[in-house]
């Protein structure tokens, strides 16, 4: 015998929200205004959002859908099951083609007619619209917090920080001296021995016996070009301010930089691999922080321009048609490393410049 499925979510636990056993009560009570003989299994993700379908109940309800296990699955309300349309209508299709019947309890929808079907969709629409327009609220909201008082936007801190609080309460970094020592000579290495690669430098860490935070504790080109990248070590002044100012990044604060705190960039990761991860930052803001700065603003932006043509000469160096001339050719324009390959039809090398965009 195929069953009734009661399928509850519930994103956060607060006080206007309706909870996973109140929401379970009302399909509960929507089942039993028809006589019916099916068990009833219920399905729930807590702490879970609706804009995808990564919920770990919700695909064990699909997997019961697809068994042919599920006759008819009840929610209390249609953002309960998702929030994206996209996502719900592929859905309501699996409901149909396994002959499952889809209810609302706080929506009345006739799904067996044209104008009930078109009626569900409109409703997701709104759905959706409300999670986008939730989203840019809480983004507001916590951007409109960090640029008022610089507190720590959240997360494990950096290398070399711990998670503190300020005396007011406000979530801060403290500094880790044991770690931050460390920092320190990362830097001055990377900025001052120009011969210093990433994989030296992390040598260097590994042979004087500093441990990063890894499980191993080992260093990596990666790790450590995340580290020298992160401006929370930089002594925010006016010379770091026109670094980023030249980059285009936006500044959450109307305020000059005194090099009183340090800063921190948030915002929407490049993910264009065309575009330089070092250098593009027009889609990223930046704020004042509520603690000091461990590297002065000249070693930072040494180190960024550092990073910056190591990644150029790295793309430059890939093998083309013209490899002996791998980090030698330059664009006019702006500079950069030009990357050269065959693309044409007669194998005549192609030259592209990516620092223009």
């Amino acid at each position: 015998m195929r069953k009734i499925a009661i399928y509850c979510r519930q994103s956060i636990d607060k006080k206007d929200s309706l909870s996973i056993e109140t929401q379970e009560e009302f399909c509960r009570n929507f089942i039993n205004t028809k006589p019916n003989k099916s068990p009833v299994e219920v399905y729930f993700d807590k702490g879970y959002s609706g804009k995808n379908t990564l919920r770990p109940d919700f695909q064990r309800m699909h997997e019961d859908v697809c068994n042919n296990k599920i006759e008819k699955i009840v929610v209390y309300k249609l953002d309960r099951i998702s929030r994206n349309l996209n996502d719900f209508c592929n859905m309501y299709e699996e409901f149909k083609q396994y002959k499952v019947e889809f209810c609302s309890v706080n929506e009345s929808f006739d799904t067996t007619t044209a104008m009930g079907r078109g009626m569900l969709k409109i409703a997701m629409v709104f759905a959706e619209m409300e999670r986008e327009n939730i989203q840019l609220r809480v983004r507001d909201n916590y951007y409109q917090r960090i640029k008022t008082d610089g507190r720590w936007a959240g997360g494990p801190a950096p290398y070399g920080f711990e998670n503190g609080r300020t005396k007011d309460k406000k979530p801060t970094l403290h500094t880790y001296e044991a770690e931050m020592e460390i920092v320190r000579f990362c830097f001055q290495q990377y900025a001052y021995a120009p011969n210093t690669s990433l994989r030296q430098l992390a040598n260097q860490l590994i042979d004087k016996g500093y441990r990063s935070r890894r499980k191993n504790g080992g260093w990596d080109n990666v790790t450590l070009a995340r580290m020298l990248q992160n401006p929370v070590y930089a002594v925010a002044d006016e010379r770091l301010q026109k670094f980023y100012e030249i980059r285009k990044v936006k500044f959450l604060n109307d305020t000059k930089w005194d090099g009183t705190t340090s800063c921190h960039i948030v915002g929407k990761k490049v993910g264009n691999v065309n575009i330089r991860k070092y250098t593009d930052l027009s889609e990223q803001s930046v704020y004042l922080t509520n603690f000091e700065g461990m590297i002065d603003s000249k070693t930072f932006i040494m180190v960024q321009e550092r990073l910056a043509q190591n990644e150029q000469i790295k793309r430059s160096n890939a093998p083309s048609a013209l490899q002996e001339l791998a980090g030698l050719i330059k664009c006019k324009s702006c500079g950069y490393a030009v990357k050269s390959y065959s693309k044409s039809t007669n194998g005549r090398p192609y030259l592209s410049c990516y620092g223009r965009l």
